[in-house]
């Protein structure tokens, strides 16, 4: 497949075949409910993959399952920063498959006006405030994953 190829699956969000280069820093629960970054350094990684619930990275790092990781990553085409923590679901010598546990980006206009919308929704649905919170950030890093994708095509 090539850079901005959608795989047909069963999956909540589209999942795109791109790579974007992104850091991230192990995070290890320190056994009283505590979560502390264990890795001063910031290791490098490229997606293969990524949708708006998780991500195939390729990495030198060694990492296993139940891993959780702060990745940082900022896209060009809109040079926005997004920070995830995700937590690793598989993983082999060469990368793992994580999965989004919470999306932060900067805040703008776009954004701001999609969480509006998404409470008024909840107000009328079975949706906490914070459940429709983070339907918004996806679908807004979804929107600028696809803007990525625009732009590289061009």
């Amino acid at each position: 497949m090539a850079d901005g190829d959608i795989q047909i699956e069963r999956r909540a969000y589209p999942r795109w075949v791109i790579d974007l280069e992104l850091t991230f820093k192990v995070i290890r629960d320190d056994g009283s409910g505590v979560l502390k970054k264990l890795l001063a350094r910031t290791v490098k990684a490229v997606t293969r993959n990524i949708s708006g619930g998780g991500a195939l990275l390729l990495t030198g790092e060694a990492l296993k399952p139940g891993d959780r990781i702060e990745i940082s990553l900022r896209l060009q085409s809109s040079e926005t920063a997004v920070n995830i923590l995700a937590e690793v679901t598989r993983a082999g010598v060469e990368g793992a498959a994580v999965r989004f546990l919470h999306v932060a980006t900067e805040s703008d206009e776009v954004l701001q006006g999609m969480i509006r919308q998404k409470l008024r929704y909840s107000v009328r649905s079975n949706m906490t405030p914070q459940e429709a919170l983070e339907m918004a950030r996806k679908e807004y890093f979804l929107r600028m994953l696809d803007e990525e994708l625009s732009s590289r095509n061009m």
